[in-house]
């Protein structure tokens, strides 16, 4: 199987040199640099196994009950924006990677907590000294990532700070594989569903392990079959026939996981773990999941780099063909007024640039009128805070110390802050693709107008277009902050300005630190009064800051949509320039570059053909 997958991979690399050597020829800049990419990829030959899933869905402490001990850092927070990656060592081991280059930097594994925890007081401080990393590495003894198998542990898809969620999304761009995991008490949100749709099988990752954590919140096996049976209807339906062989779906308790490992090992644990131990590590799930995994890794893991490797190469293949098939039809062509059908190009490609601005016109009006829709949601979610923090209060049981109390009401307003965020970004997102697809489909029928009167003007038989949407990144932003993230931030920033302003009502000032959950202050029993009476000011800043942060993400959207289409009809200037540079120079050498070209294309066509069966 090893001989295989090494005897497989070297024939892609060299697929990919000989791709390399002809864009490079043609002066094909994008799939050059795409290649070179995936060039570095095959060279550093690690399997990427990501983990990806929404805050407190428990990834940390899945990861650390495949190792058995507490080791990555978990918080009723999100935690900070160093990337853990776990790779195989015969002993543990911690080091700091920088982006800079230097020298990685070992660390113990109490200093190593100590860095990457969350410390809400010093954050501002920490994130100038975190913007330097690039990754922490944890070397473990962890058999699933012997062979160059790495264990990526992202921040939560949902975070509330921009760099977190930008980091998830670089890492899925490099993912070979990806373990999703979701919640047993909120099994597939919608938010769920949107990140699997548009970050994980739009970027064409087909193995991916679903995780139902928190199996022993479920209070009998029918309920648990029940989440099972609604997770796996729901993601079928959602993933079609995007997933490679048989659905990945296991329910897991990570906690109690950890919990007997732990004790296994001999840690001592308290009274309360003890009581949430299970009577078996098989009744966790964990050991059927980690002999799938094992098979996965061993078995599956070449097939799954080798599609990841041909699909890539495909892709610029598939590029560099429409290039050099137009360009040959061309060079076949007399074009005796060449100058003369440059001229009419380029003047349809002027008068349409105004029409494209047209439509970028169009969906700000629309876009603007989505705003009162925005802040009604806005309010509809916001009127819900007052009511859960009140209603939280007569049903506190704990103790008196502050500790217990914080933990109360924060776990109360947590829930409170996701309903505004679920509420107003979902939506948000809706009226967003609405514009976005309504533009796409105008512009493409400007650019179905360009392509015609390009093949005509030059004769072309090809179907391929030059100018074409599908193949320039999304319109939406990428890795700009989203809608969700941005909301997220507002609220902390607002109530963060409201409480450290001295000059406003101390009460206020009180009722806001509760509300933003990022300062401690004692709970007494005028707490339900003192958040009703700071809830208009609150709620008037929030609408504020949400169509601030509505505009400004709005602006960037309509500024891309704009820049992508010009930037296709640029290109293609470029192109009729470069063409019209050639074809004086090709004339007298006309044969000579058609039977270049034929072989050139002959070529691709072979390799295209041989990928097919390369796994």
């Amino acid at each position: 199987m090893l001989n295989t997958y090494v005897s497989s991979k070297e024939t892609i690399a060299l697929y990919v040199n000989d791709i390399l050597k002809l864009s490079t020829k043609y002066e094909v800049k994008t799939v050059s640099r795409d290649l070179e990419t995936l060039k570095q990829r095959i060279i550093d030959d690690q399997f990427q196994l990501v983990v990806v899933g929404m805050f407190s869905r428990g990834k940390s402490t899945f990861i650390d009950a495949l190792l058995g001990k507490r080791i990555l850092p978990t918080s009723k927070k999100p935690t900070t924006a160093v990337i853990s990656k776990v790779i195989y060592n015969s002993t543990p081991s911690f080091y700091l990677h920088y982006k800079d280059g230097r020298k990685p930097n070992p660390m113990s594994e109490k200093e190593f907590l100590n860095f990457t925890a969350s410390n809400t007081e010093d954050d501002e401080i920490r994130s100038v000294e975190l913007e330097n990393i690039s990754f922490a590495q944890v070397g473990y003894p962890l058999t699933f990532c012997q062979n160059g198998v790495v264990l990526v542990d992202t921040p939560g898809t949902n975070d509330l700070n921009q760099t977190r969620v930008e980091l998830t999304y670089q890492y899925l761009n490099k993912a070979d594989a990806v373990i999703m995991l979701l919640a047993a008490d909120q099994a597939l949100s919608i938010g769920e569903v949107e990140f699997l749709k548009e970050r994980i099988l739009k970027n064409q990752i087909s193995d991916i392990f679903f995780i139902i954590n928190r199996k022993d919140t479920l209070a009998s096996p029918i309920e648990e079959q029940r989440v099972l049976e609604f997770v796996k209807q729901n993601v079928l339906n959602v993933t079609g026939d995007s997933l490679k062989g048989p659905l990945h779906l296991y329910l897991l308790s990570s906690y109690q996981a950890l919990l007997a490992r732990r004790k296994q090992n001999g840690e001592s644990l308290s009274s309360k773990q003890l009581l949430k131990l299970p009577n078996e590590l098989s009744d966790t799930g964990f050991p059927q999941f980690e002999s799938d995994l094992a098979h996965f890794l061993e078995v599956d893991k070449g097939n799954v780099k080798l599609r990841r490797f041909v699909s890539i190469l495909n892709r610029q293949l598939v590029q560099l063909k429409i290039i050099l098939t137009n360009k040959k039809e061309i060079i076949s062509h007399s074009t005796d007024n060449l100058d003369e059908i440059i001229s009419e190009l380029k003047e349809s490609i002027a008068r349409t640039k105004p029409l494209i601005h047209e439509v970028v016109e169009d969906i700000k009006v629309d876009f603007s009128q989505s705003k009162v829709l925005i802040m009604d949601k806005c309010k509809i979610a916001s009127a819900k805070v007052p009511g859960r923090i009140k209603a939280s209060i007569p049903s506190y049981s704990g103790s008196d110390s502050r500790k217990d109390i914080y933990e109360f009401i924060n776990q109360h307003l947590e829930t409170a802050k996701k309903e505004i965020i679920d509420d107003i970004a979902t939506y948000q997102n809706i009226l967003i693709k609405e514009g976005c697809n309504k533009a796409e489909i105008k512009i493409e029928g400007f650019f179905s107008v360009l392509n015609k009167k390009y093949k005509e003007s030059f004769n072309l038989t090809s179907d391929l277009d030059m100018l074409t949407l599908g193949n320039s990144p999304s319109l939406l932003l990428e890795e700009e902050v989203s809608f969700e993230e941005g909301l997220s931030r507002t609220i902390y920033k607002a109530l963060r300005r409201y409480y450290s302003n001295v000059k406003n009502n101390a009460f206020l000032r009180t009722a806001a630190m509760f509300v933003s959950i990022f300062v401690s202050t004692p709970v007494d029993s005028d707490i339900a009064q003192l958040v009703e009476d700071a809830y208009p000011k609150w709620s008037k800043r929030l609408e504020e800051h949400i169509v601030d942060q509505f505009e400004s993400y709005t602006k960037r959207v309509i500024e891309r949509v704009e820049d992508i289409a010009n930037l296709q009809l640029d290109e293609l200037v470029n192109q009729l320039e470069i063409v019209r540079l050639d074809k004086k120079k090709q004339e007298s050498e006309k044969d000579k570059l058609l039977k270049e070209l034929n072989k050139d294309m002959r070529a691709l066509e072979q390799i295209l053909k041989a990928t097919e069966n390369i796994y």
